[in-house]
Formats: structure tokens, C-alpha cells, sequence
């Protein structure tokens, strides 16, 4: 039984991951829009795309590989980088 539940735990925690990764390389794509005085996170996130960028392809080969729908979610935001 208890196994089962480390097993269960890690698959959320690489979900809630995989989301925070994929929501934050769709912000990327965005922060070119926003002016870096009106908010620094995006600055941020601008700086940050290629690491989140690799980040996104390693969560989606693992969803992959796994064979889950969760694949769909690192797939999307790393088509919104596409003209990066």
C-alpha cells in the first residue's frame, strides 16, 4: 500500500510541475509585449526561455514515454515559443 501512494504522490507532483513549466514558457512568449517597468517577473521570464524551453521538452519526453495526456500540456507551450 504504501508503494501505491509514493507512486500516486509523484505523479501529481510531476503534473503540478509539468503545469507550473508549461504556464510559465507560455508567460515568456508573452513578456516581449509587457514594458519591464509595469512588471519584472516577465523580465524574468524573458531571460529565462531557452532554460524553460528545455525544461518543457524533457517534461513532455517524460509524459511522452510514459505515455500520458499530460504530454499535451509542455507540447502546447513550446508550440507558443515557436518564432523564438
Amino acid at each position: 500500500m504504501r508503494r501505491k501512494t509514493t507512486k500516486t504522490s509523484s505523479y501529481y507532483i510531476m503534473a503540478v510541475i509539468s503545469a507550473i513549466l508549461s504556464v510559465a514558457l507560455v508567460l515568456s512568449a508573452i513578456s516581449k509585449y509587457v514594458s519591464p517597468d509595469s512588471s519584472s517577473i516577465m523580465v524574468f521570464l524573458g531571460v529565462a526561455t531557452p532554460i524553460l524551453i528545455v525544461l518543457n521538452i524533457a517534461s513532455a519526453v517524460l509524459w511522452l514515454v510514459k505515455w500520458k495526456t499530460w504530454a499535451i500540456m509542455p507540447i502546447i507551450a513550446l508550440l507558443s515559443n515557436w518564432g523564438y
